[in-house]
């Protein structure tokens, strides 16, 4: 919410805010849990170019000109994985 409240606010002034939302990107002691890859839909982690990648085509004026209040999901597919088991 607060990324729609900034945009909404800042927005009249040219002002565009938007994130992103990372997945699994191993690094800092983080290498990713065994099986993790099994739960992501493009059966891989993240690496920081997949990040970056996005944020210049939010960042670039040709491409994310028009985009503000945006929350963009770059997780490779993580999200659509079920992680609450059903209950018997």
């Amino acid at each position: 919410m607060v990324v729609k409240e900034l945009a909404r606010a800042l927005g009249p002034h040219g002002i565009r805010v938007n994130a992103i939302v990372p997945g699994a990107v191993p690094g800092a002691g983080f290498g990713g849990a065994p099986g993790l890859e099994d739960k992501i839909a493009l059966r891989r982690l993240g690496t920081p170019a997949d990040i970056a990648a996005m944020a210049l085509a939010v960042l670039a004026e040709r491409f994310g000109g028009y985009v503000t209040g945006a929350s963009i999901v770059v997780d490779g597919g993580l999200a659509l994985y079920n992680w609450i088991e059903a209950r018997e």
